[in-house]
């Protein structure tokens, strides 16, 4: 089970000592302050300190492009970059390339941000992908037509994956959309919260969202849990559960 965000800031007032610190650098185009808050949270359950600089929201750009920001003085580790869908439909409405080019322009300034990264630091960035929100300009007709936004954002997560995640060692994408799909859309957004706080996670949603997040970054840092598969056909049991399906199973045993 996981903690709830009021636990998650409990374990943070705790006097224990982490084995490690990880230096983590936080982008968002929205506030990250709870999301900072549920990542120190969920590393410290599992052991670790995150020491983490927590840019301006807006500000990813700014810091990533300027050799001379506060970004790179810091000098993550782990750049995690949290991009909202939100922010991403104001781009597509107010794009001068309202076609089905915004996607493919989309990929190419997440490679320029990763590039440049990686041309500076040794950090690994950790990418959040796109939940999905509703923008049916055209209905049922949103997965047909290939300009709409619904179009262009299934092709954005899809490409994060296919021409990014895939060809580059450092990229790790943090799968949002699958938190969406498995939790609903209605627990992950509160739109009363993003009215009032520019956050577009709910509370409910962080220590989720966290600990999908720092998964990635403790499976880096080499801890992860092993899983012993052990194949009994016709040691333990006769036949093969397969074949001779689970109610015959039960009554040899």
């Amino acid at each position: 089970m996981y903690k709830t965000f009021s636990e998650l800031k409990k374990v943070l007032r705790k006097d224990t000592y982490p084995h490690k610190i990880i230096k983590v650098a936080l982008l968002g185009d929205t506030a990250t302050q709870f999301l900072n808050v549920a990542l120190k949270g969920t590393a410290k359950t599992e052991g670790f300190g995150l020491d983490i600089f927590e840019a301006d929201f807006g500000q990813i750009s700014r810091q990533i492009m300027d050799p001379s920001s506060e970004y790179y003085e810091f000098d993550a580790d782990y750049t995690i970059i949290f991009e909202s869908t939100h922010k991403l439909l104001n781009q597509y409405y107010k794009s001068s390339d309202f076609s089905i080019n915004f996607a493919n322009n989309k990929i190419s300034y997440v490679e320029e941000l990763y590039n440049t990264i990686q041309s500076r630091t040794k950090s690994r960035v950790i990418y959040c992908n796109f939940p999905i929100i509703d923008a049916k300009v055209f209905g049922n007709f949103s997965n047909k037509v290939e300009s709409s936004f619904n179009f262009q954002l299934n092709k954005i997560n899809y490409l994060l994956s296919q021409e990014i995640a895939v060809q580059r060692d450092n990229f790790f994408i943090a799968d949002l959309l699958s938190i969406q799909n498995k939790w609903g859309r209605d627990f992950m957004f509160t739109p009363s919260i993003y009215v009032n706080t520019e956050m577009v996670i709910s509370i409910d949603a962080l220590p989720i969202v966290a600990h999908n997040i720092f998964s990635i970054i403790a499976s880096l840092e080499g801890k992860f849990k092993k899983c012993l598969i052990l194949d009994l056909d016709n040691t333990t049991w006769g036949g093969i559960i397969g074949d001779d399906g689970l109610e015959k199973f039960r009554s040899e045993i």
